[in-house]
């Protein structure tokens, strides 16, 4: 028995939704694996290029027959660093081009990919090398520092550091006086936001998962005899020369390194909030005339 027939225009209607829901912003990632198995490439691909897309999808994803497919994968945010890798070198030029638009792609791996043959890679490739970075403090930058009076009339800085991973975990954002508008200000720059501060690799663990931002790449801070965050970050920018960068800290011994930050990489900017105001809409509007002035 033959099943029932439908019109081309019928066809297109259908193929047209399927497309949108693969699109859509709420659809739920479990139907989203659903949509990563669909015959039509133009859906797999749609999914291919969502951040909520399930990791066993995308990874299958990235071996899809279609280069579409394939490059949405490699522009994913949320790749596995393996697939980064694997997809940078992959045959089709397109699909090298989005690993090196994708904010996750670290800088040495950017610049192997501007040396490639290909000449859409070397066109495309080292604007994205210099992408600009923002290296963010949380202390007194996104999160003011409440100043507390002792009962002999001093005042002191509480300081956040917890002894263990678990103390970590227990940590409320909704506890700390963190401007969702600032941040949101900030992420919505066309730049990278790298973290720089002492909380190293918990904050992604607890901003992260809090305040729902993807995971970020952080500056280790290593022991030092100084200031341990003007070593690490003079390190990070002699490694990425191409870049230009922002350094937003609360510390005011950032204020004495902008000569030689402005030595290693000219197109730089120092942005020093009052840690106990945190980032202010003036702040921000420094760093968006930074971003407009560069060529």
């Amino acid at each position: 028995m033959l099943g029932p027939v439908y019109s081309d225009r019928e066809m297109r209607t259908a193929r047209t939704a399927t497309q949108r829901l693969a699109s859509q912003m709420d659809t739920p990632p479990a139907k989203l694996g659903q949509l990563a198995t669909h015959r039509d490439s133009e859906v797999r691909g749609r999914v291919a290029g969502r951040p909520t897309c399930p990791p066993e999808a995308l990874r299958r994803l990235a071996g899809d027959e279609d280069a579409y497919v394939r490059s949405a994968v490699g522009g994913n945010p949320e790749i596995a660093n393996d697939l980064l890798l694997v997809l940078a070198r992959d045959a089709e030029p397109w699909v090298r081009v989005m690993v090196g638009t994708n904010p996750k792609c670290p800088a040495p791996l950017l610049l192997r990919l501007a040396e490639d043959p290909a000449p859409v890679d070397r066109q495309l490739v080292p604007a994205v090398a210099n992408r600009p970075a923002l290296l963010l403090d949380i202390d007194g930058v996104v999160s003011p520092v409440v100043m507390t009076m002792t009962e002999r009339g001093e005042q002191y800085t509480p300081e956040l550091h917890p002894n263990t991973w678990s103390d970590w975990r227990n940590i409320q954002i909704d506890e700390m006086p963190i401007s969702d508008k600032m941040l949101g200000a900030i992420f919505a720059l066309p730049l990278e936001v790298i973290w720089c501060t002492t909380w190293l690799e918990n904050v992604n663990l607890v901003l992260g998962e809090q305040l729902g931002l993807p995971p970020l790449p952080y500056i280790e801070l290593h022991k030092s005899r100084s200031w341990r965050k003007r070593g690490a970050v003079r390190r990070w920018v002699t490694d990425n020369p191409l870049r230009p960068v922002i350094w937003v800290d609360d510390d005011p011994r950032t204020r004495r390194c902008r000569k030689w930050l402005r030595d290693l990489q000219p197109r730089s900017l120092i942005v020093n909030p009052d840690k106990t105001v945190g980032l202010t809409p003036t702040n921000i509007d420094s760093i968006s005339r930074f971003l407009s002035g560069l060529v």
